[in-house]
């Protein structure tokens, strides 16, 4: 075979030699696009409207949601310190004291 060998096969060929392989077969008819008629724009945009409305407030909704939960969530770790405990002795002092004012209150 020289590198200027064109190697042509119809669509049934093709898809024979795809299922060989393991591929899915190719679309032997072309999809035919619809015309609308000169009444079903006005309706379909109404219509595309409406979804796309929909849509938006869905995902509005989703976010809202997961702004939520973020806010929810992103609370201080335990890894975090909130103030200065740099040393045990401050903590320790900080948690006796919050103790002391729990069991008196």
């Amino acid at each position: 075979m020289s590198s200027q060998e064109v190697i042509e096969l119809s669509v049934t060929e093709t898809n024979a030699l795809r299922a060989k392989l393991g591929l899915k077969p190719l679309r032997v008819g072309a999809k035919k696009q619809q015309q609308p008629s000169s009444a079903a724009p006005a309706n379909d945009d109404k219509d595309k409207n409406e979804t796309t409305s929909t849509s938006v407030q869905e995902r509005i909704s989703e976010s809202r949601k997961r702004r939520a939960l973020d806010a929810k969530l992103s609370t201080k770790s335990l890894g975090t310190t909130t103030t200065n405990d740099d040393d045990v002795s401050s903590w320790a002092n900080k948690m006796r004291s919050s103790t002391t004012t729990t069991t008196t209150t």
